[in-house]
């Protein structure tokens, strides 16, 4: 745990000399959760209406799509900076959901990929229950 916490402090310096990073480090939150909210919008919406790609909607869909895949890393890099850490596991466990939506069919990328992911988050969960993450939490981070 200590070794990950050094390199979160190391990540959390650099990331802060970055001058926009400032800008955006309100919004980690919103970023994150709201693009894995686009990204199940998008299908869900393919799921109930499976035709709706032949009428011309596909390109604003697979935008939305696209914008809420960026969106996510963006939002997950981003919160490891805030006080708001504790919920990246979650937002990753979120994630293999949206994923995994809608169960009909599972591949071998999507079954490791899934298991990467709540393997990740299960580490991360880890973390921010250590004491590690509440030293770090109580000392370094200002935003």
């Amino acid at each position: 745990m200590n070794q990950f916490s050094n390199v979160l402090r190391e990540y959390r310096k650099w990331i802060l000399s970055i001058p926009f990073v400032n800008i955006l480090l309100p919004f980690a939150l919103y970023i994150l959760f709201g693009s894995i909210a686009v990204d199940f919008l998008c299908k869900l919406t393919y799921t109930i209406f499976p035709r709706i790609y032949a009428y011309g909607i596909y390109s604003v869909i697979s935008f939305l799509d696209s914008f809420a895949y960026f969106g996510f890393w963006i939002g997950f890099w981003l919160i490891l900076v805030t006080k708001d850490m504790k919920l990246a596991p979650y937002a990753l466990f979120a994630n293999v959901f949206v994923f995994l939506f809608p169960f009909t069919s599972f591949s071998l990328f999507s079954v490791l990929k899934a298991a990467i992911f709540i393997w990740l988050g299960y580490l991360l969960l880890k973390f921010t229950a250590s004491s590690s993450y509440s030293e770090i939490n109580e000392r370094e981070i200002t935003v």
